[in-house]
């Protein structure tokens, strides 16, 4: 139900043990609760009936509302549970759906970038391609020499912020994450990613047609 570039892409971020935005997480939440969870007609909800009514003492009839707040309301004690089994099966849904979409999908447009040397400033970034349509998702990746956080910015050509992500570096010192070209502020041209560690400062360019 949603777009095989970017479930593919987070697939290949699993697998690879990178860094996955948080945009891309929400994304995939937002699918399961449109497309995995009960539809309702319209003007309903979902009530939850307690497993022992039988054993209830009859209450006095109260307004709908509070009667309808209080029912959804779980009882003390089944909280946890039912959230970890919950987790569990949002967990087993998202890897089944990934699975199905799986496919080779590419990413930029353009030839791939070679691996490039790390500064003397232990700070590197770099994206996965060098030109980009709009919709392609962009990888971003580097080294932080110390594995201090990272903050990534996208410049357009009119010197514009339109994106911005703190990142956190792996154990052996790299780092990654993924956009989508597109939104507010994109359009054709040339634009500048920038990463800022203390004092360091490195950029890359890249192009969107």
């Amino acid at each position: 139900m949603g777009d095989p570039k970017i479930l593919q892409r987070i697939r290949r971020a699993a697998e690879q043990d990178e860094v996955v935005s948080v945009y891309e997480r929400e994304y995939v939440e937002g699918l399961v609760r449109r497309h995995l969870q009960p539809s309702y007609a319209a003007g309903t909800e979902p009530v939850v009936i307690p497993l022992e009514k039988e054993k209830l003492p009859r209450r006095i009839e109260q307004p709908k509302k509070k009667r309808r707040l209080s029912r959804l309301v779980p009882r003390p004690g089944r909280l946890r549970p039912n959230s970890r089994k919950k987790k569990i099966a949002y967990i087993v849904i998202f890897a089944l759906l990934v699975t199905i979409i799986a496919g080779s999908i590419p990413l930029g447009t353009d030839s791939p970038r070679g691996p490039r040397a790390v500064p003397s400033s232990g700070l590197s970034v770099d994206s996965d391609a060098t030109r980009y349509s709009v919709g392609d998702i962009i990888s971003i990746s580097g080294v932080s020499g110390d594995g201090i956080d990272v903050s990534l910015s996208i410049v357009n050509e009119a010197g514009g912020t339109i994106w911005r992500e703190n990142v956190s570096p792996r154990g052996d010192n790299s780092y990654s994450t993924l956009i989508i070209a597109g939104g507010e502020g994109w359009d054709s041209g040339e634009y500048t990613i920038r990463a800022v560690r203390g004092q360091a400062t490195e950029e890359a360019h890249f192009a969107v047609r």
